[in-house]
């Protein structure tokens, strides 16, 4: 168990750090990102989780934030290059977002009245 924690680590090691090796120097000026809502950017490597479909963005995988989000508020979450990952809610917390959506997508009346209308027909099936 103890061997696989530590290959484990030494592969997360090797992989968070491959930007060291001169192949690929992430950059840290994020003016060139434009956004339309406040956003966060991840740090490398951190897209990972959200890509896979988590729901949640812990306030450790976040590298910057874009604009000023309050508690609530909707923000987009980017990976390091800008690319859209997500949208949620943004927190003030160690769970900094809560995604809702992977698509790009307008938070509105029609959104929410649709996004509840299907998990109402989700669980008329199950009845």
């Amino acid at each position: 168990m103890k061997n696989q924690f530590r290959k484990n680590n030494d592969f997360r090691r090797k992989n968070q750090n491959n930007h060291k090796s001169g192949k690929s120097t992430p950059k840290t000026d994020f003016s060139h990102i434009q956004v339309t809502q406040p956003a966060v950017i991840l740090h490398v490597g951190k897209e990972f989780p959200v890509k896979r479909f988590h729901p949640w963005v812990f306030s450790g995988a976040i590298a910057q934030i874009l604009g000023e989000p309050t508690d609530g508020q909707v923000v987009d979450v980017l990976d390091f290059e800008g690319n859209f990952l997500a949208t949620g809610h943004y927190h003030e917390g160690s769970i900094a977002v809560k995604i809702f959506s992977f698509e790009k997508t307008e938070a509105d009346e029609d959104f929410w009245y649709n996004k509840i209308a299907k998990a109402f027909d989700v669980r008329k099936l199950i009845d």
